[in-house]
Parts: C-alpha cells; structure tokens; sequence
C-alpha cells in the first residue's frame, strides 16, 4: 500500500507531502489545478519517463519520494531479494530529475536504476492513466489483457513460443545471407582463389621482408664495409708490428723468463690464448671479406623479390605477417562460400525443427487463451452489471492469417506474431438483441470506460497488486451511471487501496480519504496546493463539484450526498 508521497519543485507543486490510508482515496479540484500531476508523480518513483520539463521554472531539480507498506507483498519482498537489496517493513523509492536531463533513482536509499524500479512497480501499484480507455481498442492491449488474465501457465508457454519466434526470425535472416546473389558469390571465389594462389606462388615467409631489406643495406654499403674489414685484418694480421706478431713475441718473451719464475709461464700461457683468440677473429674477418666480393646476380634477385613484395604488399598488408594472415581469412571465405549449399540445408533443418516447435507452442497458446477466454467474458459481463450495463454482452472472438510460409496448427498454415497465431478481439452487445461487435463500434467513450474499469478490475484480482490507481477512469459518465461506477470503486476498494482522480461527486463522496488540489497564485507565480479534507470541509468541495452553491438546499444536498456515501461504506 502507498503511504506518503513527496514531492519537490515538480511542474506546478513547489513542495507537497501527501499521506494515503486503505480503501478509496480521491483528488479532486478544478480542472488544471494539477490533480494528475499527483499520479505522474507515482508514475516517476514506478520508473515511468521523465522530462526535464516536469522540472519546476527556476529550480534546477525535481524530487519524488514515495513509501510503500510492505509486510504483506511477497512479489515485492522477492523482488528486492533477487536485486539483493533489504527487505524490511517499508519500501522507500525516489526519484530526482535535472534540469540538464539527468536522473537519479533509489530503493531504501541506494542507487537503482529505471529497471529496478520497473520490476518492483508491478508489484505495488496498477495505473490507469487519463485515456488510457483508448488504448483498449488496440488488439495488442486486448490480447496482453487476455493473456494477463489466463496466469502464469499461460505466460510460460508465451516465454517459450515468443524465443522460438524470435529464434525463426533468426534463421530467416540467415537463410536470405546464404541464398544471396549466385553470380556474387561466383565472382567473389574467382577473386579469392586468384588472391590464394599469388600468395601461395609467393611462398611468403614470415619475417623475409625485413631479412632481405637487410641484405640490400650490406651491398648497398659492400665499399665500406670492405675497407672496414681489411683494414681490421691489415693491423691484426700484417706484419711484426700487427697485433698477431705482437702477441707471438710478447709469449715467447714470457716463456723465456718462465725458465726462472713460474708466474711469467703463466702470463705466457695467457696470451698464448689471446692469440688463439686473434687467429679467429682474422680468420672470421678473411670470410667476412669474400663474402663482400661482388656478385651481379644475387643482388638482382634480392631487388626482385623486394620489388615481388612491395606489389603484394599493395593489395595484402604492409608486412609479410599481414599478408599470411590475409591469405589465411581468404582460404576461411572460400571454404564459407564454397559450403554455402551444405551450410543452407543445415540452417533450413533447424529452422524446420524450430518452426514444428513454435507452432506446437502456437496451438498450446491458442488452447489456453480460448479456455481463458470463456471465464473472462463471463467475470467481464458480471462486473460491467454492477456499473450501470447490465445485460451488455461480452466476448472475445479468435482470428488468424493463412500464410503460405506459416506455422502449422490444426492442418492450416497460419502467420505467426511475437505472441502467437491468435488474432484476438474483445466484442461487446451492450443492448439486448444487438450482435457481438468490435469495442471501437460498440462502445461509447462512457462505456468504454466502464469497460476498462471492468478489466481492471478483473485483472487486479488476478495478479493481486495492493493498490490501483484510476485517473479519471470516470470520463464520459455521469447520472446513475456515475453512482454505479462509484459503488464499484468502492467495493474494489474494501480488499485493496485504490487512488482515484475525479470529477464525479458521487465518487468522492465514497472515498475514505479525499484530498484537495487547488491552484493558487502569489507574487505572479502559479502553484499547485495538496490538502487533506477533514470530514467538516468535504460537503463544500462536494457542492462545487455538483456545480451547486454551498448555501441551503445546495449545503444540504451535498451533506446528504456525504452521508448516504458513508451509509454504503
């Protein structure tokens, strides 16, 4: 149950703080004075969409805060439990909207998002928004409304039948990839075997590019490179005073001296192998420089596969890796597009599969709703008698399509929806003799609201939502239809809270709690003020709502008014 609402700079209200009780709570007031802002304002703490319009002129923020009665909501207990949040006797939610479009929820205090508070709505409060009637014209509305109805069985086998659609939709798509355009597909092989076989005839191996690039800096620079190596040899191998003949008169001078003294054999043995080591590097710089002998043939070959490469590299990557890893994605295409027959049966069985699934789901759908549908007509038919239509006749005719390509239930091949094969419509005879016929050309807008509170009512004990909020459900109405519509909010009220905004005086003298949107000006700035009745202050708004003056008989209508509405109570 929803017991306080608070609200803060939101459109017309500067600052408002509204407490509800159980039963039938109204808001009345003159027109534009701001009484739907109220269930706007549930509508923002539910998840609803926000604008940064609804922000008060000259404040850089709205706030909505809303506290709900817990202890008995099990839905809403769970909820929180699955979001991990606490769960204890009241349930805080708010919402802040700025002027710049940002938005800030919560749940007990802790940041939530739209979602959050989307799922726990469901469990809290049913709204009907101001011409919301209308929208029970739409087969959509009526087949939701329909499917609400019949209860979770029928809402399993709606989950299932709505995957497996969306997973034929799937398969569609990939089957129209596949069948493609022949002669594309034709040409993109030719290309991709063309661009497979000059990679492979290239025989590419990875990192050559920079080896060969390498070896065309040597020979560029053979000239230089040659003086340096001679040059190194000349001092370490070129006469007495090279290092090589220095080395060999420094050991035998040593061996000389090692006749005497031990330490000098060792030195001597020391440059023995420093010697060893010159020889090597002689000998490895000896190679090095027939290496740099010029050979006419082997450069043109190094030019020509680097020039072989530059082109390939044009059309495959900008390095030998990128053009393998291009052949490597070529040679996956061909495989891809030269399966695409084998790979299009595979898709077509599935698809077969899946639409033999959808449409046993279709007719277990169908099935479920027809069985609801009876049970519904009937709780329809006896609800719409206690708001003034008594002997109106209420029915819900099935439909479909025949589509070639359809899914099969009961030997015909019907065109299938998100939700199903079903086409539903809600039918209504509201004078005795007359035929079932659509709601859009049955109903007026009186009775069409009465309809709509029917349903409503209907589905609230369905899913058990503790409260229900009406605004100006009573459009087009008035006379005894207005008393029989205002008997009925007050009886779906004895087991629920119901929030109800109104023009009509014989339902607001049935509410247990009334309150009062007045619309004031001060200082040229317009606001909206909240205020709840006190039993003694209730007659007056009721005569103005009568459009009677408060004074004598006027006084004393709307005082019976009150009294035969707490009669019935």
């Amino acid at each position: 149950m929803l017991q306080t609402l608070h609200i803060q700079k939101l459109a017309l209200i500067e600052c408002a703080e509204l407490s509800f009780g159980p039963g039938l709570n109204v808001l009345t007031g003159e027109t534009g004075a701001g009484k739907s802002m109220i269930v706007d304002a549930v509508g923002l703490v539910l998840g609803g969409r926000a604008s940064p319009d609804l922000v008060r002129t000259g404040a850089d923020s709205a706030l909505v805060e809303a506290v709900f009665e817990l202890p008995t909501n099990e839905g809403a207990q769970q909820a929180l439990e699955q979001m991990g949040l606490p769960v204890g006797e009241n349930l805080v939610l708010s919402r802040e909207i700025h002027r710049n479009g940002r938005s800030a929820s919560r749940i007990n205090g802790r940041l939530a998002n739209l979602g959050m508070l989307q799922k726990l709505a469901q469990h809290l409060v049913d709204m009907h928004g101001q011409y919301e009637h209308q929208s029970l014209l739409r087969p959509s509305t009526q087949l939701l409304a329909l499917d609400t109805f019949a209860g979770p069985e029928l809402w399993a086998t709606r989950s299932t039948y709505h995957q497996l659609y969306l997973r034929l939709r799937q398969l569609d798509e990939r089957l129209q990839e596949l069948a493609g355009d022949a002669r594309d597909r034709a040409r993109r092989l030719d290309l991709l075997r063309y661009e497979v076989n000059e990679l492979e005839r290239a025989a590419l191996r990875s990192g050559e590019d920079q080896e060969l690039s390498q070896r065309q800096r040597l020979m560029a620079n053979r000239a230089r490179l040659a003086e340096s190596a001679t040059g190194a040899l000349h001092f370490l191998y070129g006469g007495r005073e090279s290092a090589a003949g220095l080395l060999a008169a420094s050991r035998a001078a040593l061996s000389q001296g090692g006749r005497y003294d031990p330490a000098l054999s060792r030195l001597a043995n020391t440059v023995e192998q420093l010697g060893y080591q010159v020889e090597a590097v002689i000998e490895d710089l000896r190679i090095y420089c027939r290496g740099l002998e010029f050979d006419p043939s082997a450069a043109q070959e190094v030019e020509a596969r680097l020039d072989q490469l530059a082109k390939l590299k044009r059309k495959y990557g900008d390095t030998v890796e990128e053009m393998l890893a291009y052949g490597a994605r070529a040679l996956q295409e061909m495989a891809r597009l030269e399966s695409a027959e084998e790979l299009a049966a595979q898709v077509e069985t599935e698809r077969s599969h899946a639409k033999g699934l959808a449409a046993r789901a279709a007719q277990e759908l169908s099935t479920l709703r027809r069985s609801a549908a009876g049970a519904l007509d009937r709780l329809l038919e006896d609800e719409l008698a206690e708001v003034g239509m008594a002997g109106t006749k209420f029915g819900t005719s099935f439909g479909y399509q025949e589509h070639p390509d359809g899914l099969e239930v009961e030997g015909s091949s019907l065109a299938a929806g998100p939700w199903g094969t079903d086409q539903v419509e809600f039918t209504l005879s509201p004078n005795p003799g007359e035929p079932l016929r659509g709601l859009a050309k049955a109903a007026s807008g009186g009775e069409l609201s009465r309809v709509m509170l029917a349903l409503r009512t209907v589905l609230a004990r369905a899913d058990q939502v503790p409260t229900l909020i009406f605004d100006e459900i009573d459009a087009g109405i008035g006379g005894r239809t207005a008393v029989a519509v205002a008997d009925k909010l007050a009886r779906l009220a004895d087991d629920r809270q119901v929030l109800c905004v109104t023009h009509l005086a014989h339902i607001a003298a049935r509410a247990s709690r009334h309150l009062l949107v007045e619309k004031h000006v001060e200082d040229n700035r317009t606001s909206s003020r909240l205020a709840i009745l006190t039993e003694a202050e209730r007659p007056a708004e009721l005569a103005r709502m009568l459009g009677i003056e408060y004074a004598g008989p006027g006084a004393e209508h709307a005082r019976e008014l009150l009294l035969r509405g707490r009669q019935v109570m």
